[in-house]
């Protein structure tokens, strides 16, 4: 949602301010931490790319969900379009312009106002593990599916029981795939959770699994869940910041008071491994626009850094290396009107944060939580071995997987259920074909129902 105006003064200042009317006093005191403000600004990264407009043109962007399959060479964009009834669709490596999903509607394939979209990789179907993208339709109050890479609609689910969608986000919960909505039409508010699958003979399934109140906000925007913490994060526009659920809906905290001017909008995790990393949260109407950065684990604020970018409703981020970004990409929606694209390494030289995993000793992975994730890889570099350790907090599937620097997978690992605890394996330095492979830099990849981790390795010759 938009406010009607913006403000010029930092975040902090403006949120300590705006209930009361200033005295004399009082303005000494603002002039001085305005000055002090602008002695510090938040640090300013360069912008890596604009996505172009499609040639029909377009309307009023809102959110943005990334793509990236086996071959990262056509990672794609999804970014809704609420006054096309539709969502454009972008290779994030050429920039250039796909094409769309739907057109305006209520049918199968159609959509009104779609707002949140959130891409799920590998729901178990019947025809084995396939990748969606779900979209939330705030007019249609319902959402919709796709199947990607072919665009082919699904069907839709929640007509009747979910009331002005705004966020969506996917969680696999022990195996079973969940879409998380937030349903801002009820008073009060509620998050939605549904199970989903799809058959090839039945079509699109989706069961209300449960759902829990949000009293007290205004409007709920982007919801995510923390598999490894077992944590659900949604922006709430009516306090400026960012609540925490447990997964039964019992609100355990607040984080962020004070340090937005208005909507907190867009959010993503970066993972940096066990448990650890950022949080990324878009502070829509500061001039400059900031992202705020916060802790993964304690949700202390770590720093902010701007752009180019403004009005930012929606924003996704990724560390799967692509030929382009192979440290990592964050994408944001600029003033409803186009997306920028923005490289992690950047904005990680600049801020003092890690690139992928943060580099930990032997005794501290062991005396860190038990989540699921990658714990290290010994030695690294290495020539012509190396053994990966990782951890499964829950029995399920686990894939692990080799890229390179470009995106392109060279070895597949493992593929098979794994049983809670501790595991490794050896990759030694060959391709899928017995190959050996070039020396460089490598990323190994864990898929697992608690979510996605990445590791960076070298070969050495």
């Amino acid at each position: 949602m938009k406010p009607q105006g913006q403000t010029g003064l930092s975040p902090r200042i403006f949120r300590l301010f705006r209930p009361t009317l200033l005295t004399v006093a009082c303005l000494c005191t603002l002039a001085l931490l305005i000055d002090a403000a602008a002695a510090s600004p938040a640090t300013s990264i360069p912008l890596f790319y604009s996505v172009g407009t499609p040639p029909d043109g377009r309307g009023e962007l809102d959110s943005v969900a990334l793509w990236v399959g086996p071959n990262a060479t056509s990672a794609l964009l999804f970014i809704t379009d609420k006054l096309f009834d539709s969502v454009e669709i972008h290779n994030a490596v050429t920039n250039t312009y796909v094409g769309r999903l739907g057109t305006s509607g209520s049918g199968t394939g159609q959509m009104a106002r779609p707002n949140g979209v959130v891409v799920g990789h590998g729901l178990p179907t019947s025809i084995g593990p396939r990748d969606m993208v779900f979209v939330a339709e705030r007019d249609n109050n319902r959402v919709s599916a796709w199947l990607i890479p072919y665009m082919y609609p699904l069907g839709d689910f929640g007509a009747g029981e979910i009331s002005q969608p705004y966020g969506v986000t996917y969680h696999l919960d022990n195996g079973v795939p969940q879409v998380w909505v937030t349903s801002t039409g009820y008073t009060p508010q509620r998050v939605q959770i549904y199970d989903v699958g799809w058959d090839a003979q039945t079509g699109l399934q989706a069961t209300l699994n449960r759902w829990f109140a949000v009293p007290g906000s205004s409007v709920l925007e982007t919801i995510v869940v923390d598999p490894v913490s077992q944590r659900v994060l949604v922006c709430d526009e009516g306090s400026f910041d960012i609540m925490v659920f447990d997964f039964d809906g019992i609100l355990l905290r607040r984080f962020g008071t004070g340090d937005f001017t208005d909507d907190p909008e867009g959010m993503a995790i970066y993972d940096t491994g066990n448990g650890t990393g950022y949080i990324v949260v878009s502070d829509q109407v500061s001039s400059p626009m900031e992202f705020e950065v916060f802790d993964r684990q304690t949700y202390e604020r770590i720093g902010a850094f701007t752009g180019v970018t403004a009005g930012t409703d929606g924003l996704t981020l990724t560390q799967a290396p692509l030929p382009n970004l192979p440290n990592g990409s964050l994408f944001a929606v600029h003033s409803d009107a186009s997306l920028h694209s923005y490289d992690w390494a950047d904005i990680a030289a600049e801020m003092g944060l890690c690139v992928n995993d943060c580099e930990t000793s032997d005794t501290q992975a062991e005396l860190a939580p038990r989540k699921s994730g990658i714990l290290s890889s010994l030695p690294n570099p290495f020539n012509p071995t190396t053994t990966i350790r990782y951890r499964v907090s829950r029995e399920g599937p686990v894939v692990l997987s080799i890229f390179d620097l470009q995106g392109r997978l060279v070895r597949t690992l493992l593929d098979a259920n794994k049983a809670p605890g501790d595991h490794q394996e050896i990759w030694r330095g060959q391709d899928d074909a017995g190959r050996t492979a070039s020396a460089g830099i490598y990323f190994v990849q864990m898929i697992s129902a608690a979510g996605v981790s990445t590791h960076k390795v070298i070969l050495v010759k």
